[in-house]
């Protein structure tokens, strides 16, 4: 009876502990004093470096615009599933109108990722986008972090990127800005745009 009670125990312990969620985000990060959030959350940015980045990550072009109704966010990408290229495309809306954001606080983004070939059953995705702008120049480059969870996941996925206005930007302004960070530029991945 002992053995049963104590197969029972560790099981219940085993099941419990697989099921804990991966946390990959980090919270409490510095955001830029006195931010601009139409500023920045204007136009195209490419993100030219990814932190510890994963082989299958890429460049992307992130096109921001500012609305009556908030922020929107759209970008193209694709994932690869046996060895077949899946492109999707990402439509990003911010939970609350620019004039009710706290730009000393992470922007909420809610996302639909809808594949253009037939891959899930109905096609969409749907995430949380979190974005904490530590330091910017608005013109020219950025460093940024960003945390995303899925809604049918209980892992969210943060990293650090360093953002750039055009294609080919070599990340050298944001180097001094990842110095002060505690971050070490020759950990971060750059990206083919």
């Amino acid at each position: 009876m002992k053995t049963f009670i104590t197969v029972i125990f560790f099981g219940i312990l085993t099941y419990t502990d697989a099921k804990k969620p991966v946390e990959s985000c980090k919270n409490n990060l510095p955001i830029k004093p006195g931010f601009k959030i139409e500023d920045f959350f204007t136009g195209v940015w490419y993100t030219t470096h990814m932190m510890e980045a994963s082989s299958i990550a890429t460049c992307r072009e992130y096109q921001f615009e500012v609305t009556s109704r908030g922020i929107s966010l759209t970008y193209e990408g694709q994932v690869i599933v046996r060895d077949d290229i899946k492109p999707y495309t990402v439509t990003c809306s911010s939970t609350q109108p620019v004039k009710s954001l706290n730009p000393s606080a992470p922007i909420l983004f809610k996302c639909v990722q809808q594949y253009k070939t037939f891959y899930h059953t109905q096609g969409n995705e749907f995430f949380d986008l979190y974005i904490v702008v530590i330091e910017t120049d608005y013109q020219n480059y950025a460093l940024q972090y960003r945390c995303m969870k899925y809604d049918d996941e209980k892992d969210s996925h943060g990293m650090y990127m360093i953002l750039h206005r055009t294609p080919k930007g070599d990340g050298s302004k944001a180097k001094d800005i990842l110095k002060k960070s505690g971050l070490d530029f020759g950990k971060f991945k750059k990206m083919n745009c």
